[in-house]
């Protein structure tokens, strides 16, 4: 009988089959394949020992193939072996094996039995038995294996849960920051970018497209790049911003440039964005933003505009013309810095009002824009009636000094605003780079001094920088240094020159007269400093000085007995032009206490005739108060009748220029006589300055001047010294 073991068992289990049976029947088996290999071997290794020594198995194997059904029962040494044929699984044809020992006592027929029974067990029930055995064996195995392997699917399950769980969490997350990413660019007002490096292709956000005035659908650009939009001036520096990041030569991105709108405009944006890079090094993605800046641009230029144009005349300003002036100088380029400044500006201001001067200032502004084209000449408005014009590539003096002939002739004219025609000149000053400075400082300085050469020499002309024109400044500078340090110091004294009635030669008064003795005792003359005064503004604080001065030493002779005293104090431009001025007046009245008569103002022609308005305003004011104003050097200014008819003076002085020749049969005699038969018509009193011998005196007495002073009778002295003379006249 051949059996087929292998429909009850997997070849791979038959080992333990066997093991099973050598413990359910105490039978040891072996399988032989009938190649030689040993496939199963179970059981006792003693029997297997003695199965090799007596060559058992090509005795078993010889009655198989002769056909027995089994085959050699041999019984030898308490030992008994069989085989049998058998198939497994239809992979293997081999002989199965089996031995057993048996007591000595037992009979061969008693053996036999035994094996039959075996056999007829194997066949029968044998297997069934065995299989049970086995089975309980593999299933208490497999219950355990299961048993290890449920607690495995349990752990895994567990670690499957957690991944779950965590991959559930992660998938909310990821929702949570999708819809944050969503609402982040819903509310955001920029436009989103996104550059697939490796593909060259874009992505755009709606908001993107609407900045452009575009929905999504309808941009024109799909999924390509938008430098086609860019404005071809900015496309450069957007491609150079780009290319630097991406090749990481600069560590961010950002670029403002201009980008073309739907319908064709321009608008500004700020590009932001940061890129991605593989373990290579290469850059495979790029996510950015626009930001529209228009405003914010618009913003900047108005106040750019504002920083560095003139309001009035949309030229550059000063400041414009210090950054051009440093980036010639940087450069090493040869140019020009030429200062011009109109003459009697603030007369023609007063005379035809301020809107007219502006009209003017445009205007020329205009004409002068229409010299400087070209990219050699800059126009700039320094500031009030004041320009600069900066010229390239000057090679030399001659044709600098013709360029500086034609620029006075375009200003030296005539022009008609409004009707009114208004005649127009400047003092111009020049200086050359680098013959005239190596910075900004020097240049302004030195064309700065070069045009108040101009001005100073007659105006209505120019003047190229000299080193003799530099030391005269810094003079000038340093005059005005010493005039603050006066001021603080106390160097400052009024002088007091007597005025004699040339009736009785009696004195009846002074002219209060500034003086600066130094600490050292120098005493530096007015003419030196007190046109430098008026031109810094000093004299508005040095005038309020020599007001609060005199009307306290009025004070002091009025309460010595000396009421009779009429003290004179000159008024300047700038004292006139001071809205305070009156103020101060009043207010040192009324803290000395002095009477307002024996007080009186002197202006010149040329000081009430800068501002007109302003001076006939004061005179009223100081007439409103009891103080009489005097019209001082009259004669040498405009000599207007009219002005005698407009401005509410009571006397007038003539000039020492004209007394000088009253003793020659001269024209100056003449003048003098009628003046003061004029000013004796209008019921104005005369005084004659500049006394010096007893004959001019005469004469004046003949002609019934009034009053006189001058170094025949006294200079200007300290008050003490007035003092004394006072009290000789009191006597």
């Amino acid at each position: 009988m051949e059996y087929t073991l292998s429909k009850l068992y997997e070849a791979q289990n038959l080992q333990s089959f066997f093991d099973s049976l050598f413990d359910a029947a105490y039978i040891s088996c072996k399988i032989i394949a009938d190649n030689g290999n040993i496939l199963v071997e179970s059981g006792l290794k003693d029997i297997w020992n003695n199965f090799q020594r007596l060559n058992v198995e090509n005795h078993i194997l010889t009655d198989l193939l002769s056909g027995k059904k089994y085959s050699y029962f041999k019984w030898q040494d308490q030992l008994i072996f069989g085989g049998i044929p058998i198939n497994i699984h239809e992979k293997y044809k081999a002989t199965l094996f089996f031995g057993h020992f048996f007591p000595l006592e037992n009979s061969w027929e008693k053996i036999v039995n035994f094996m039959l029974n075996v056999v007829s067990v194997l066949e029968k029930i044998g297997f069934d038995t065995i299989k049970g055995e086995y089975l309980n064996k593999e299933i208490n195995s497999n219950y355990q294996e299961l048993e290890a392997t449920y607690e495995e699917l349990v752990a895994t399950e567990e670690e499957l849960r957690e991944q779950f769980e965590e991959l559930q969490f992660s998938k909310k997350k990821l929702k949570q920051s999708e819809e944050r990413y969503k609402l982040a660019l819903l509310g955001s007002h920029d436009g989103i970018w996104d550059w697939d490096i490796v593909n060259d292709s874009y992505y755009y956000s709606e908001k993107w497209a609407n900045m452009l005035g575009y929905t999504k659908k309808s941009l024109p650009l799909g999924n390509k790049s938008w430098k086609e939009l860019i404005h071809p001036m900015d496309l450069e520096l957007f491609e150079k911003a780009v290319n630097d990041y991406i090749t990481k030569k600069t560590d961010r991105y950002k670029c403002e440039y201009r980008i073309r709108h739907k319908d064709g405009f321009y608008i500004w944006v700020s590009d932001v964005g940061a890129a991605t890079w593989d373990e290579d090094g290469r850059p495979i993605r790029m996510v950015g933003s626009h930001t529209d800046i228009t405003k914010q641009k618009k913003a900047l230029d108005k106040i750019h505009q504002l920083a560095y144009y003139d309001d009035l005349t949309k030229l550059p300003n000063k400041y414009s013309l210090k950054d051009q002036i440093n980036k010639f100088c940087n450069d090493n380029t040869k140019f020009a810095v030429i200062f011009i400044s109109l003459d009697n500006f603030k007369s023609i201001n007063d005379l035809f009002t301020h809107t007219i001067g502006d009209t003017l200032l445009k205007k020329l502004s205009s004409e002068l824009s229409s010299l400087t084209e070209g990219d050699d000449q800059f126009l700039y408005r320094w500031g009030g009636d004041e320009f600069v014009i900066l010229l390239k590539n000057v090679d030399n003096d001659s044709d600098f000094i013709n360029y500086l002939d034609t620029l006075s002739k375009l200003i030296n004219k005539t022009i008609t605003i409004n009707e009114n025609e208004i005649y127009l000149s400047a003092s111009i000053g020049a200086c050359l780079y680098p013959r005239d400075g190596k910075n900004l400082d020097e240049l302004i300085k030195n064309a700065t001094a070069a045009k108040y050469h101009a001005k100073k020499i007659g105006k209505n002309t120019y003047k190229i920088y000299s080193p003799d024109l530099s030391l005269e400044v810094m003079q000038q500078i340093a005059l005005e240094r010493e005039l603050r340090l006066a001021l603080k110091r106390n160097e400052f004294q009024v002088y007091y020159q007597p005025r004699i009635s040339i009736r009785d030669n009696k004195l009846v008064g002074a002219e209060a007269l500034l003086r600066w003795i130094k600490a050292d005792g120098t005493i530096v003359p007015p003419l030196k400093f007190i046109p430098k005064a008026e031109e810094t503004g000093l004299i508005v604080p040095i005038g309020e000085f020599v007001i609060k001065s005199t009307c306290q030493q009025l004070k002091s002779w009025m309460d010595k007995g000396y009421s009779d005293l009429t003290v004179s104090v000159n008024l300047s431009v700038k004292q006139i032009e001071d809205p305070n001025l009156i103020n101060i007046i009043r207010s040192t009245i009324k803290e000395t206490g002095i009477n307002p008569a024996n007080i009186e103002f002197e202006i010149t022609e040329t000081a009430a005739i800068n501002d007109l308005n302003q001076t006939l305003n004061l005179l009223r004011e100081l007439k409103n108060m009891g103080i009489k104003v005097l019209l001082d050097d009259f004669g040498t200014g405009y000599s207007s009748l009219n002005f005698l008819r407009l401005l509410p003076v009571t006397t007038i002085k003539i000039d020492k220029s004209f007394i000088d020749k009253v003793l020659e049969d001269s024209m100056e005699r003449t003048i003098v006589q009628s003046l003061i038969s004029l000013a004796h018509a209008i019921k104005m009193n005369v005084i004659a300055e500049g006394i010096e011998d007893l004959s001019q005196l005469y004469f004046l007495r003949e002609i019934l001047c009034d009053e006189a002073q001058g170094f025949y009778f006294s200079g200007p002295v300290p008050p003490e010294k007035f003092e004394k003379i006072v009290k000789n006249t009191y006597k």
